[in-house]
């Protein structure tokens, strides 16, 4: 299926009661009003084969792991048999349950790797080209779809019903609101 086909994500709006469209390349996928209509909840819809990690965003970077830091992210499984339907688990995980997954691609963003150019090797001090041109490198660096892997995900909650996860966003909003984690 490509990658660009929005059937899955269809279906993962359809089970969790979320009802809208979002342009594509958009921060995130769906922002929820809490029933008050005081909190806003930006979600990441996202989908995985069944036991595999979940790969996240095209081109991660610093400021794209900072946009990450409040949003909640909703994970469906689907079977590589049928990948055009959700069938397994619905797991939500809080942006707490990320902050070390955020923290680790944020360090591999930094150090870079043997392919891959990190922050920690450029230095703008030596630097005597045009300005442009060392934007422009450093634009290059960053992460392409690294994966939440399967670890972290069986650590998020299993989503039941649409009902289920409109209660569990109202309790997030109002643990927000008094300054904890989702409980």
């Amino acid at each position: 299926m490509a990658a660009q086909d929005n059937k899955r994500e269809n279906c993962q709006k359809k089970f969790l009661g979320l009802i809208g469209d979002h342009p594509r390349d958009q921060k995130y996928d769906f922002l929820w009003l809490s029933e008050d209509g005081t909190q806003k909840v930006k979600i990441e819809l996202k989908t995985r084969q069944k036991g595999n990690s979940c790969t996240t965003k095209r081109r991660v970077t610093p400021e794209t792991l900072k946009d990450m830091e409040d949003t909640v992210w909703i994970i469906s499984e689907y079977d590589k048999k049928d990948p055009d339907k959700i069938d397994g688990n619905t797991i939500i995980l809080f942006p707490e349950d990320l902050e070390q997954w955020r923290l680790t691609t944020l360090n591999r963003l930094d150090k870079g790797t043997a392919k891959e150019l990190g922050f920690n090797e450029l230095n703008e001090e030596y630097w005597t080209g045009p300005v442009e041109t060392w934007q422009k490198i450093r634009k290059t660096v960053h992460k392409n779809d690294p994966s939440i892997g399967k670890t972290i995900i069986k650590q998020g909650t299993i989503v039941k019903s649409a009902e289920h996860l409109s209660i569990m966003l109202e309790d997030y909003c109002k643990n927000l609101i008094n300054g904890g984690p989702h409980g």
